[in-house]
C-alpha cells in the first residue's frame, strides 16, 4: 500500500476561505484563529480546548511570533489542520499495518509546489490537499504550460504507481524504500519534490501532538464533549442555523451562480452535504428559512436528484419523503 500526504493539505480549505471572501487576510491573528479553532474542533478538543490550543501554537508557532503576524497565523492554521485531519491519520494507520505485520507499506509526503501564497513578496509556497493529483493523472481542467519540473514528477508519479500496481513497489532498484520503523524520529518516507529522496521522521510534531500528548488531555475521548446540536454557542458552525425539529442538522445558504454538482462539491468542503428533507414538516421549515435567508436566490439546489425513473438523495439518506415542490427535485 501506497499511503502519503502533502505538506499542507489544509491550505486547501484556508486559501479556499479567503478566496470566497468567508475571511480576510488581516483576520489571521492569534485571538481571531483561536476562536476558529476552538469552533471548528469543539465536538474533538472538548474542555479542553484551550489546553490544546496552547499546546499547538508552542508546537507549531515560532518562538514571539506577533499576534497580528498574518502570515505566521495563517501557516499555523494550516500545520493544525493538516495534522488532525490528515497526515497524523496516515501515520496511525502506517503503525497499524506495521503491528499486524504488513509491511509492504510505502508513505511518501508530496513537499513541492510552484505557487506562492498569498502572493510572491511571501517566501511561503504551501502543497495543498490533492496537489499531487495534477501530477499523477493530468486531467483537463489542470491544463497548463507544463515546465521541466513538472514533467519531471508527472514521471516520477506515473513511474512509481505504476511499478506499485504490476510489482508490488515503486521502483524496482528499491531507491523508495518500505517502512519499517514507527519511531516518532526514525518512520521513513519518500520526499517527493524535483530532488525526491527518503527521509526519517514522517510529520513528528503531528504524530507527537495527537499520538503523545492529546491522548493525555482528552483520554479515548474527550471527557466531556459539547454536544454539537444542544443549540448552545458550540452548537451549528458560526453563520448556520440549527434546524427547530431536528436537532442534529445546521443549515446555510451559499448565494453563487453553480451548477447541483458543483454545489454538493462546494457543500463537501464545509463536510456537508445539499439538505435532504425527511418530512413534510422540516419541508415547511426549509422553505420558510429559504424565503428568508435566500433572497438573493432564483433556484435553490437541495440533494434530490433523479436516477433514471426514481429520486434518491446525494447523501445517502434512506427517507422516501419527495414532496419537495410540484415535479420539481429543486426549485
Amino acid at each position: 500500500m501506497i499511503i502519503g500526504t502533502c505538506h499542507d493539505e489544509w491550505a486547501f480549505w484556508e486559501t479556499f476561505r479567503v478566496k470566497d471572501n468567508q475571511v480576510a487576510w488581516t483576520d489571521y491573528t492569534k485571538p481571531k484563529i483561536e476562536a476558529y479553532i476552538a469552533d471548528k474542533f469543539a465536538n474533538f478538543l472538548g474542555d479542553q480546548s484551550q489546553k490544546a490550543i496552547e499546546l499547538f501554537e508552542n508546537l507549531y508557532l515560532d518562538p514571539g511570533t506577533e499576534d497580528d503576524d498574518n502570515l505566521a497565523w495563517f501557516k499555523f492554521t494550516v500545520d493544525v489542520g493538516t495534522a488532525l485531519f490528515f497526515s497524523a491519520f496516515d501515520a496511525h494507520d502506517v503503525e497499524l499495518h506495521l503491528y499486524n505485520n504488513n509491511t509492504n507499506i510505502y508513505l511518501y509526503q508530496f513537499t513541492y509546489s510552484p505557487n506562492p501564497y498569498p502572493n510572491s513578496s511571501y517566501n511561503y509556497y504551501p502543497v495543498p490537499h490533492c496537489f499531487e493529483l495534477a501530477y499523477e493523472f493530468m486531467p483537463n481542467y489542470w491544463t497548463q504550460s507544463a515546465s521541466k519540473i513538472d514533467l519531471q514528477l508527472s514521471d516520477f508519479f506515473g513511474e512509481a504507481w505504476t511499478n506499485f500496481a504490476t510489482y508490488g513497489k515503486p521502483f524496482l532498484n528499491d531507491t523508495w524504500k518500505a517502512v519499517t520503523s514507527t519511531g516518532l524520529t526514525t518512520m521513513e518516507y519518500m520526499d517527493i519534490n524535483p530532488n525526491s529522496g527518503m527521509k526519517s521522521g514522517y510529520r513528528t510534531l503531528d504524530r507527537v501532538q495527537m499520538s503523545r500528548v492529546l491522548p493525555i488531555l482528552l483520554g479515548t475521548l474527550p471527557p466531556e464533549i459539547p454536544d454539537y446540536n444542544n443549540g448552545s454557542t458550540l452548537g451549528c458552525p458560526t453563520g448556520w442555523t440549527k434546524s427547530s425539529i431536528n436537532s442534529k442538522r445546521c443549515y446555510n445558504i451559499y448565494s453563487s451562480t453553480t451548477s447541483q454538482n458543483l454545489a454538493q462539491t462546494q457543500c463537501a468542503k464545509f463536510f456537508g452535504s445539499l439538505l435532504s428533507i425527511q418530512n413534510a414538516f422540516e419541508n415547511n421549515v426549509v422553505q420558510t428559512y429559504i424565503t428568508s435567508n435566500g433572497q438573493n436566490c432564483t433556484k435553490t439546489f437541495i440533494g434530490l436528484v433523479e436516477n433514471g425513473s426514481t429520486w434518491s438523495w446525494s447523501n445517502g439518506d434512506t427517507s422516501t419523503y419527495r414532496n419537495w415542490d410540484a415535479g420539481l427535485g429543486f426549485f
